[in-house]
Order: structure tokens, then C-alpha cells, then sequence
């Protein structure tokens, strides 16, 4: 299980949490695991193990998944998403919508295999607090949604790579 946060405050300095609101970041959720279960708001499938890569995923199910992470304050990030086609030898192309509270964000072209997708996310579309990413699926070749994509985690890469405020 891999789940990390970071939390606000003043590392080393007890006296700094003395009566201060202890809060705490997403920073990567591994999606398919009891922990990153808590994230996931609507559209998903069940936890369940891919035996060749030895990872849990979940699948995104109907046109679009929901997941939520937190943010002690907004700055600008790059969400990586790990995911893939659950069919993939069937040369279909599923296009992904990402949403941010309700911002579009990207469109992603998902391959035929695993991959990690980077998408830049700035500082005005996120809030302190809980946020909202959302997951809207396309087939290429059809307005038809209903084709399940493999999400193994998702990480939130900060553009200064530097610790919660």
C-alpha cells in the first residue's frame, strides 16, 4: 500500500503545533487499495489485482469517475495519471477528459499499454482544501462511453517540488 500525505506545520518546532489545525496534502494515491478507496467518489469498480504487473487498479465505469484530493493551499501541479485500455489489443482509441472543479483541463489519448500521463494543472483552478478530479471517457471511434480504463494511481507532482507550506 503506498499512500502519502504531507502535513502543514513547522517540522522540529513543537511549539508550532500548540493550538494550530493540523492538516494534511494528497500527494499519491495508489488506486485498487483499502487506503486509496477513501479518495474515490463515484464511477468506480470494485479493488482488484492485475496478476501480470503485480498492482491493484480499479477500472472507470460508465462515461465518467470521480476522485477527490486535498490541498492545504493551491499552488500549481502536475497530476500523473497511471492507467491504460482494459482491451488494448482491440486498436481502439479511448480519449479521457481530465477535469479539474469543473475545469477542463486535457484530453488524453490513451495508449495501447500502461502509461503514466502528465497533466498541468494551474494554481487558479485549485482550492485549499478539497478538489475534484474528473475523469470523462470517449471512445474515438463511437460517442459510446462505456469502454473500461485500468487506473493503477495518481500522483500530484508540485511544480516547485517543495514541501507543503
Amino acid at each position: 500500500m503506498r499512500l502519502r500525505t504531507r502535513h502543514a506545520g513547522q517540522a522540529g518546532d513543537f511549539a508550532g503545533f500548540v493550538g494550530a489545525e493540523l492538516r494534511s496534502e494528497t500527494r499519491s494515491i495508489d488506486l485498487g487499495t483499502a487506503a486509496g478507496r477513501r479518495y474515490l467518489t463515484s464511477g468506480w469498480s470494485e479493488d482488484r489485482w492485475d496478476k501480470r504487473r503485480k498492482r491493484s487498479y480499479v477500472i472507470g465505469k460508465g462515461g465518467e469517475s470521480a476522485l477527490r484530493f486535498d490541498l492545504i493551499e493551491p499552488r500549481p501541479l502536475t497530476l500523473q495519471l497511471h492507467g491504460r485500455p482494459m482491451n488494448p489489443d482491440s486498436g481502439v482509441t479511448i480519449d479521457v477528459e481530465v477535469q479539474v472543479n469543473g475545469y477542463p483541463v486535457q484530453t488524453l489519448s490513451l495508449a495501447e499499454r500502461p502509461r503514466r500521463y502528465r497533466v498541468a494543472v494551474q494554481e487558479g483552478v485549485l482550492q485549499a482544501g478539497a478538489n475534484t478530479i474528473m475523469l470523462r471517457y470517449r471512445r474515438s471511434d463511437s460517442a459510446d462511453p462505456m469502454y473500461p480504463v485500468a487506473w493503477y494511481q495518481v500522483d500530484l507532482l508540485f511544480d516547485d517540488r517543495s514541501v507543503a507550506p
